[in-house]
């Protein structure tokens, strides 16, 4: 006679569908809900609270760098205003338990990611383009180099992360240095105490890969707490083409 449980969105408008959507009650008592236009999966707990969303990382059948929005395909008109279609949307969603028979015979160890890499990390910092001469910098020419900090936990470490897109062959070739800079002078190897810094030196072919145009080497950060570092990109022999000063604060 009334309705058990009943789910809405704060702003009517940001949740409706008018196909390709459902929901499925968990055993849990959560409740699996697919936005189907929006290419949106939650769930959501009998108080109404969202314990998890999904969001599908695709624009039109092209990746999408995490946290990115797709574009919108249409609009639908709603009781509440107009509700955008998107180009990621998504047909239908379902909750499987991992006991489940026709996931027994699969290899569920979590793989790669379908987003671009970059975004998967807290976007600190980005060096900008650089006027770089010679040879090698003539294949690098406009060329960006970002530099991301990854903010750190259990899963990934404490790591910076050098990105170029699009990166060519040559690119892989690129070297960077790095000074660590920490807060407290005890914390770095005898050697090193006097000039005040650590320095590493490394590249793409070292800490990373190309993969579908993107190179990105990552290097962890020591567990000590840092004031700064100095970063950049040299030519063995020549020196530095670029730097960048980067302030932590730690």
């Amino acid at each position: 006679d009334e309705l058990e449980w009943t789910y809405a969105a704060e702003t009517r408008s940001d949740f409706y569908a008018p196909i390709m959507s459902g929901t499925q009650r968990l055993p849990n008592g959560a409740t699996l809900i697919v936005d189907g236009t929006a290419g949106t999966i939650f769930q959501a707990i009998p108080d109404g609270r969202i314990v998890w969303k999904y969001v599908v990382p695709i624009d039109d059948g092209v990746h999408l760098r995490q946290g990115a929005l797709p574009s919108v395909d249409r609009t639908f008109p709603t009781p509440h205003g107009d509700a955008p279609s998107l180009t990621n949307a998504v047909y239908r969603a379902y909750w499987y338990p991992p006991d489940h028979p026709g996931l027994r015979a699969l290899d569920l160890t979590p793989g790669g990611y379908i987003e671009d890499l970059p975004d998967i990390y807290d976007r600190a910092y980005a060096a900008g383009s650089a006027a770089l001469a010679g040879e090698f910098g003539e294949r690098l020419a406009d060329s960006v180099f970002d530099i991301y900090l990854d903010a750190g936990g259990a899963e990934y470490g404490r790591r910076l992360i050098y990105i170029k897109r699009p990166c060519a062959d040559e690119d892989t070739r690129a070297r960077f240095f790095l000074h660590i800079f920490p807060a407290r002078a005890r914390d770095l190897p005898a050697h090193r105490q006097e000039i005040g810094f650590n320095s590493k030196g490394f590249g793409f072919a070292e800490r990373g890969k190309a993969h579908d145009g993107l190179c990105a080497a990552p290097f962890r950060l020591p567990g000590y707490p840092i004031e700064r570092i100095r970063t950049g990109q040299f030519v063995p022999g020549e020196g530095p083409v670029w730097q960048a000063e980067i302030e932590l604060g730690e």
